[in-house]
């Protein structure tokens, strides 16, 4: 494997060496996928741009992305046209995008050293520091270094898009080369959030996304963003908005492609349940932090009169020693955030149940589950129309498949579903 990792290495750096891309670099403990599309949607009206396929975030994933193929997995003959187009490349002068959006993930440390060794940013993203991953390394604190690679490797003519949000990410200042670039909801952001609202259909109320009006250069721009909830999303397309303006992109032109913005799969998407209720579905992966956000979008949804918030939760992994303690810390938030009914699934949810009854949520409020597909089947008897449902676990517990079995049209699942893949599956 190592083999592999270096040859394909070898290969993107010389394909980045030969066509010179502006290369737009986005990491985070959380929400860099979602901001890598926003990113994507905000350049891709005016300029050729290929964002990262997917989550390819990896040693693997980044050179494919620079390639211009997904992965062949375990086909040797899938490899050969992976090196075959790498060598076309590097041979032939054909047409490359003139920017790329390339997510970079971290599981260890040295993960992102690594990445920007082979794609040296020009453009630098930072969403969030968080305990994603913590069992990797130790403290947030360690997360944090790691994450400040990606600000490390610019040179001074780079320019380094950090979230004003987050403390640690906008330490991150006194890392930066050259020019630096805030976003968020602060009101010293260079791109900051005034105003965010609930997009709702007009016969039956039900939200379906957000409208927001962000400032930037002195002015103000309002848009839609279709299919989404919470201040994840709001964040990635500030982040684009900062981008955009970065690269040369009109603010006009940015805002009309962030209203085409396509959520990734199980990253807070709303999606139309059975019986006439809402899903959130929020499966791709979970952490603390990301879960108290997503408590937060179900708490500020638009609810009917006598409609109830359902909070579908599985395990939270990789913690190391902060597991019980960071999931009763979610089962404290769910009653703080108006949870009607608790639903936990997995052996170290229990802490979260346990919290919330101490919090004061009724025994026969709080379920506890063995796995989602029981989950599932367990709600599918007692919600009813206007009921919002909130689905969000690790990878591991597989909850898209909760999703799936709530979802009004299963026939979607390929579209709007996570990990729909027959390795997944």
């Amino acid at each position: 494997m190592k083999i592999l990792h270096r040859i394909l290495a070898h290969l993107a750096r010389a394909i980045i060496r030969r066509y010179r891309p502006t290369i737009v670099g986005i990491t985070g403990s959380a929400g860099k996928t979602s901001a890598k599309e926003a990113v994507y949607a905000a350049l891709a009206s005016t300029t050729a741009v290929r964002a990262t396929y997917k989550s390819y975030n990896n040693q693997i994933g980044l050179p494919l992305t620079v390639v211009g193929t997904l992965t062949p997995g375990k086909n040797p003959l899938g490899w050969l046209r992976v090196f075959v187009r790498s060598l076309r490349l590097l041979t032939f002068r054909v047409r490359y995008p003139k920017v790329l959006v390339l997510e970079m993930g971290a599981d260890r440390p040295g993960d992102i050293a690594y990445l920007t060794g082979i794609a040296a940013p020009d453009v630098s993203i930072v969403t969030s520091v968080g305990t994603a991953h913590i069992e990797f390394f130790g403290s947030v604190g360690a997360i944090a270094e790691e994450k400040g690679s990606i600000v490390r490797a610019l040179t001074p003519d780079g320019t380094a898009i950090l979230c004003a949000d987050d403390e640690r990410v906008a330490a991150m200042r006194a890392l930066a080369k050259g020019r630096v670039v805030t976003y968020g909801y602060q009101e010293t952001a260079d791109v900051r959030a005034v105003r965010v609202e609930h997009v709702r259909e007009p016969k039956t109320l039900a939200v379906r996304g957000l409208r927001l009006t962000a400032a930037l250069s002195g002015r103000e721009v309002t848009f839609e963003l279709p299919g989404v909830l919470g201040k994840g999303h709001v964040l990635s397309a500030l982040a684009a908005l900062a981008a955009a303006r970065v690269l040369g992109v009109p603010v006009e032109k940015a805002a009309e492609g962030l209203a085409r913005y396509a959520p990734p799969p199980g990253r807070v998407r709303l999606i139309p349940g059975v019986k006439g209720t809402v899903l959130i579905d929020d499966t791709y992966n979970s952490s603390p932090d990301a879960v108290h956000e997503a408590l937060e979008a179900l708490r500020t949804i638009p609810c009917p009169d006598g409609c109830r918030r359902f909070a579908l939760l599985g395990d939270m992994l990789e913690l190391g020693g902060l597991t019980e303690s960071a999931h009763a810390s979610v089962g404290k938030r769910a009653v703080e955030c108006g949870v009607n009914i608790l639903v936990a699934v997995g052996e170290r949810m229990r802490d979260a149940a346990e919290a919330a009854r101490r919090a004061g949520l009724s025994e026969d409020r709080v379920i506890l589950m063995k796995d989602a597909s029981t989950a599932s089947r367990f709600l599918q008897d007692r919600i009813r129309a206007g009921d919002v449902v909130l689905v969000k676990g690790s990878q591991g517990m597989h909850m898209e498949r909760a999703v799936l079995e709530l979802m009004a049209a299963p026939e979607r699942a390929d579209e709007l579903l996570c990990r729909q893949t027959k390795e997944w599956k």
